[in-house]
């Protein structure tokens, strides 16, 4: 039998073991049924639950059919709530199962915590009781654990080994009857390269899936400082952010957990924001990086005047809807120019013409976009004329960008892509991107 990952709620039966730790559930049944007496024979019956879900019973008796289908212990809903104040965070959870078939449900729940997560403020209640749930040491959950990897010989749960663990006797659910749990721990936000993460885990092994009805994730960020670059690369999530603060939800009917529910989010810096994640499985192997870059939000006196040139390709090539769409393009770009930018545009084929005789004001763009909607297409393509011209413009005191519109490779002037890609690296100062 395999193990939930990140599993340990265990209801231990009279013949069924249902793991359900992280809405996961599991169910074995014995191997040879209690055997049957004569029906002038009904002696109470004495029944010993143990850990390995053992049952014995002196006389034997008649019972109801145990459950045999780990599918009739049902997970209804699996809700989790993460409220982050500055750091510290409490991660409340509410789980309901439902006893689908015809035995009696009873046994214990047990819940491994993350490395990080304090107990002290622990509180546990079944169906509105609060009940007393036992914090299980390092120590002591290590002697768990192992016990469970040796009994069902799945190494996944070794990685809790040498943390903390709940403990809790579970009510028992006759037939057809639910029960809710609910708990809640608290913990200090682990930071990661920069970016502070939140993790809930849901991680199951690939035999061992189990359906959740309603599946919710719902974390909740208050900081005295403004948040950028919230994003979770394992699930699906809602957004709503202000500067300080910011809601994530996931949620999903009849879901099937298959990752732990990771989120990141970052806190703005006066410049650009900029967070590096990297993963790398040894020394010997290529790593993959990941990088979130979020500029500060700015206001109106912090803008920066920039200098835009548009180099627009008019070429035969271009005809009809190419045309039509370069000439769009650089109307939407034209009048949308902040009052302090400055602007030209080359519009080129076998030559080129060029706007202004050098960098106009904003002001100036609505004309610029009737002279480039008043042209035609044809001809043949001279890219580096066309880009040698533009750079020639550039303020070397301004940032300045180059939008290049084309559909081709050049057929006039200097045609070999090297050669013009060389022009253009002498050419182009560092404040200039193309």
């Amino acid at each position: 039998m395999k193990f939930l990952r990140r599993t340990a709620f265990t209801l231990i039966l009279f013949s069924l073991m249902a793991a359900a730790g992280y809405a996961s559930l599991n169910a074995f049944q014995q191997t040879t049924p209690p055997p049957v007496p004569p029906p002038s024979i009904t002696p109470e019956p004495t029944i010993t639950i143990t850990p390995h879900s053992t049952v014995t019973s002196s006389p034997p008796i008649t019972r109801p059919p145990f459950a045999s289908n780990p599918d009739e212990m049902s997970v209804d809903y699996h809700r989790v709530n993460i409220d982050v104040e500055n750091q510290i965070t409490a991660t409340n959870v509410e789980m309901q199962f439902t006893n689908n078939g015809r035995a009696m449900v009873e046994g214990t729940f047990l819940f491994p915590l993350p490395p990080e997560a304090a107990v002290d403020n622990l509180t546990m209640t079944i169906n509105g009781v609060e009940i007393e749930a036992k914090i299980l040491r390092a120590e002591e959950a290590r002697a768990v654990y192992n016990e469970i990897v040796r009994q069902y010989r799945d190494p996944a749960l070794l990685e809790y080994v040498g943390t903390n663990a709940i403990q809790a006797n579970v009510f028992p659910i006759p037939p057809g009857e639910s029960r809710k749990i609910a708990f809640s721990y608290s913990q200090v936000l682990e930071a990661d390269n920069g970016l502070l993460k939140v993790t809930y885990p849901m991680e199951n092994t690939a035999t061992n899936n189990r359906m959740v009805n309603e599946m919710r994730v719902t974390v909740n960020v208050d900081s005295n400082e403004p948040l950028r670059n919230v994003y979770s690369p394992t699930h699906n999530v809602a957004l709503t952010e202000d500067n300080n603060t910011f809601s994530a939800g996931f949620e999903a009917p009849n879901y099937t957990p298959d990752g732990d529910f990771v989120l990141y989010y970052g806190i703005e810096s006066d410049d650009i924001s900029v967070n590096l994640l990297s993963y790398r499985e040894s020394a010997g192997d290529d790593g993959f990086f990941m990088m979130l870059v979020q500029p500060p939000i700015a206001s109106p006196d912090e803008v920066v005047n920039k200098d835009v040139i548009l180099v627009v390709d008019q070429s035969g090539s271009m005809d009809g809807e190419k045309w039509s769409q370069a000439q769009d393009a650089a109307d939407f770009v034209l009048n949308r120019l902040n009052p302090g930018d400055r602007f030209n545009a080359v519009v080129f084929s076998t030559g080129w013409r060029v706007f202004g005789n050098g960098l106009e004001p904003a002001s100036n763009a609505e004309e610029a976009s009737r002279w480039i909607y008043s042209m035609g297409s044809g001809g043949g393509t001279d890219i580096n004329g066309a880009l040698l011209t533009a750079l020639d413009m550039a303020d070397a005191e301004r940032p300045t960008t180059i939008l290049f519109l084309t559909d081709g490779l050049a057929s006039e002037g200097i045609t070999d892509a090297d050669a013009i890609l060389r022009n253009l690296q002498g050419a182009a100062g560092n404040n200039v991107r193309i």
